[in-house]
């Protein structure tokens, strides 16, 4: 038998720049300087934005990588092998486990791989061999509903909306032209999905050495089946959150 495995932490190789609150503020004046001649941030809102002084619920100070990644994410692998046999039968086995967690901070995304592979050569006679090969794979993949658009989300959103206010809510913010919480939908609370894949491969040869009869001849036969299917479950769940309104100080 052999063993060896890994246990190794990762993290993205490189993160787009981000442009913070009070930036985008500066930007969002020029451009609308440009537009229509007037701004949309006075100087005392930038500076609260800046300074992070005022109403933390209207300028918020956060960065979305440190709100949403850990630092680190954990990557396991693990494979067990197993070879011998006699002069008549000899045989190869070997399955293999991965798992590889979520880089997204109390993320339900995760990953899951098993494989399993198997070859067996077998003496039937003197002149009669059989070979038995198989290989099998299971993937399993777990994620929110929104895993396809996270990236996209964590981007588009303004920096200078809250993702949760002082209180705890979650906010309401606006992304790729819907309202949600992608930080909420990163922990699942607008559902989760559920992927498995399944693959088979096999294969069976049966060879018969007539060289006695002539030099160098064999027949042989070969059968393989092959299979692999994939299944999806989808769980939608509803969740709260919420808009401030600052002249009446409520959610």
């Amino acid at each position: 038998f052999t063993y060896d495995g890994n246990v190794s932490l990762t993290q993205p190789t490189r993160l787009t720049g981000y442009v913070g609150n009070w930036k985008l503020a500066t930007y969002e004046n020029e451009m609308n300087n440009y537009l229509y001649g007037t701004d949309k941030w006075t100087l005392e809102e930038i500076n609260h934005l800046k300074t992070g002084t005022g109403d933390p619920d209207l300028y918020p100070q956060y960065n979305i990588y440190d709100l949403a990644l850990k630092d680190v994410s954990m990557l396991t692998r693990h494979n067990l092998t197993a070879r011998g046999g006699s002069d008549n039968i000899r045989y190869f086995f070997s399955g293999a486990y991965l798992y590889q967690d979520s880089y997204f901070k109390e993320g339900v995304n995760n990953f899951k791989n098993y494989t399993l592979r198997s070859n067996v050569d077998a003496n039937i006679t003197k002149n009669l061999t059989l070979t038995v090969d198989l290989s099998a794979q299971i993937d399993r993949k777990e994620s929110g509903i929104k895993d396809a658009n996270i990236w996209a989300e964590i981007l588009s959103s303004p920096p200078y909306l809250p993702y949760y206010y002082s209180n705890g809510l979650p906010a309401s913010v606006p992304a790729m032209g819907a309202e949600s919480n992608i930080i909420e939908e990163i922990r699942g609370a607008g559902g989760t999905t559920d992927t498995r894949n399944n693959i088979l491969n096999s294969k069976v040869e049966i060879k018969w050495d007539i060289s006695s009869i002539i030099q160098g001849l064999y027949v042989s036969g070969t059968g393989a089946y092959d299979y692999g299917n994939s299944a999806s479950k989808t769980f939608t769940n509803s969740f709260d959150y919420f808009k401030y309104d600052a002249v009446t100080g409520t959610y």
